[in-house]
């Protein structure tokens, strides 16, 4: 079997290309063939951990150029490839690319939307402006609704042209039918995201540490609000510390809140694998605006860490279980709540080895194996199928 998959950055940093990078290892441990397709690569592939039988196939900008039709059009020809993997969904045209390079082949186009399927950054940066009063709000908000449309329509267009659709969460396929206003998404699967779980039902020792683990952005991470609660709790719990882990756009102005509020007890680690550090702390936040499934809560539960989480998606119920496994707090976001949460976690080690102990029995539904099977289980129904892209 030969699988592709196609991806706008690759090697590089992020949740969605760790993924891509599991599951090329376990099919090519599996004895499939797999390739992967990018336009762009921020990082080293020593990075990505990567098995070595899997092949890259490197494109160019622009996405829908001849030059890029022909040589993937000639690769998937080639290489006989069974199974297009699409985690660029939007925007549209690399779909358009794709559906033109697999005419007259067999092959199969599964789209895997990676994120919340009703928003995306360029609108939530519009919500941003709105909020904070920027530019001229009726031109904003005229906007908005425009990349709105456009942004359901484009969903529309790759869903009916594929011939598997998959979301993070069985909770986004009625949300993503009311958004693409389809009655019946029959094409839609929901398959959750993998990951290696360590969990083996021993706790072990934790620090009095709490963990931000993620790319370090406002739209959508907020991770500014991390500093804000961490603001309210240091001076109270001096023998407590908040490690953060990731990189991005937003890593300087942190940095700079961080001094700006006094703060002595918080460390900034980079990107780095986030092993230790799951295994060393005690509680990770998670303050997000949208999310799409969010692994790093199941790796921290596999970890024996405690999760607190804001309730902005609804995949987020999937993983914790509120009081069980972790905290779910209320959207909107609410920094009393937080601080409020988070500190009765700090002075209770009896709640949090509870929730810890829960989360790494729950957790165990998401290893990777099983998520592997159900990739295999999708291939296998599309073999099996008269499905055809356009349906």
């Amino acid at each position: 079997m030969n699988i592709l998959f196609v991806l706008g950055s690759y090697p590089s940093i992020g949740g969605v290309e760790s993924v891509v990078t599991n599951l090329s290892n376990d099919f090519t441990d599996l004895g499939m063939t797999v390739h992967i397709v990018s336009f762009e690569s921020s990082c080293s592939l020593e990075k990505m951990r990567l098995h070595p039988d899997v092949k890259l196939l490197k494109l160019s900008k622009p996405v829908l150029s001849k030059n890029n039709r022909i040589i993937l059009s000639e690769y998937i020809k080639e290489h006989c490839v069974d199974f297009v993997i699409n985690d660029w969904v939007l925007p549209f045209y690399v779909t358009m690319l794709i559906r033109k390079s697999i005419k007259g082949t067999a092959c199969k186009l599964i789209q895997a939307h990676q994120n919340l399927p009703t928003t995306n950054a360029r609108l939530k940066d519009l919500e941003i402006k709105m909020e904070e009063k920027k530019g001229v709000y009726a031109f904003n908000k005229l906007k908005w609704h425009f990349i709105n449309l456009i942004s359901r329509l484009s969903l529309k267009y790759v869903y009916h042209v594929c011939d598997k659709f998959a979301v993070l969460s069985p909770t986004f396929i009625s949300q993503f039918e009311k958004y693409i206003w389809v009655g019946n998404a029959y094409k839609m699967c929901a398959i959750p995201e993998t990951f290696d779980s360590t969990a083996n039902g021993t706790l072990p020792e934790k620090n009095k540490e709490i963990l931000y683990l993620g790319r370090l952005d406002y739209n959508q991470k907020r991770v500014r609000r991390v500093i804000d609660i961490w603001n309210e709790l240091e001076k109270k719990y001096p023998d407590w510390c908040l490690t953060i882990v990731g990189d991005g756009p937003d890593m300087k102005e942190l940095q700079k809140r961080t001094k700006e509020y006094g703060l002595q007890h918080v460390s900034f680690e980079g990107f780095q694998k986030g092993d230790k550090y799951f295994n060393r702390s005690a509680i990770m936040l998670l303050v997000s605006e949208y999310e799409g499934f969010g692994i790093v809560l199941a790796e921290a539960q596999s970890h024996a860490c405690v999760p607190v989480a804001l309730d902005s998606y609804t995949a987020l119920h999937d993983i914790v279980e509120n009081e069980k496994n972790g905290i779910i707090l209320k959207y909107p976001y609410d920094k009393d709540e937080f601080v409020k949460a988070v500190e009765n976690l700090m002075l209770d080690k009896k709640k949090r080895e509870r929730m810890a102990f829960s989360g790494m029995k729950t957790v165990k539904r998401f290893e990777r194996t099983k998520i592997v099977d159900m990739w295999i289980e999708l291939f296998n129904e599309l073999k099996n199928s008269k499905l055809n892209g356009g349906g």
